[in-house]
């Protein structure tokens, strides 16, 4: 098996040991382990470790290199660790740059406007054809926080 990993590896300049065998979604390292597939980097941490991992484990990178395997590289981790490593990192996509992102700039500075001068959320969501969900987490600045910030208004909570 080591040599099966050793074959599959690269160090590069950073130090990292980069797995350059099968990749599974976001880059991650895959192989097959006795029939089941397995995360590579998941499985150096089991070995190197003797820690027996739950599928509901992170192990997070503090290289931040998907590909690495390098056990000294590797940490036991969380969803909530994970996130915020991310955010801590700026590796947590915000604003337009989110795939799930539906409004621009120009439109939440329109939206802020239109509430400042006194429309409702719902009034809002209905000239945009936008749902009021989106709107109210605007307006109480839950989401869009990035861009709301940039257009340089302060949040304001509108009833519905």
């Amino acid at each position: 098996m080591l040599e099966y990993l050793i074959e599959r590896c690269t160090l590069d300049a950073d130090g990292c040991i980069l797995w350059i065998g099968a990749t599974a979604r976001g880059g991650y390292g895959s192989m097959t382990v006795k029939g089941k597939r397995k995360q590579v980097h998941r499985y150096i941490f089991e070995l190197y470790t003797g820690i027996k991992l739950k599928p509901t484990d992170f192990i997070c990178h503090s290289c931040d290199k998907p590909a690495c395997i390098k056990p000294d590289h590797l940490m036991l981790g969380d969803d909530q660790l994970n996130r915020q490593d991310k955010i801590n990192k700026n590796r947590q996509m915000q604003g337009t740059d989110q795939w799930r992102s539906i409004l621009d700039k120009e439109t939440i500075a329109l939206i802020l406007e239109l509430s400042k001068d006194g429309f409702s959320g719902r009034g809002i969501a209905r000239m945009l054809d936008c749902s009021k969900t989106v709107i109210s987490g605007i307006l109480r600045n839950k989401t869009y926080k990035q861009l709301t910030k940039e257009v340089n208004h302060g949040a304001h909570i509108s009833r519905f």
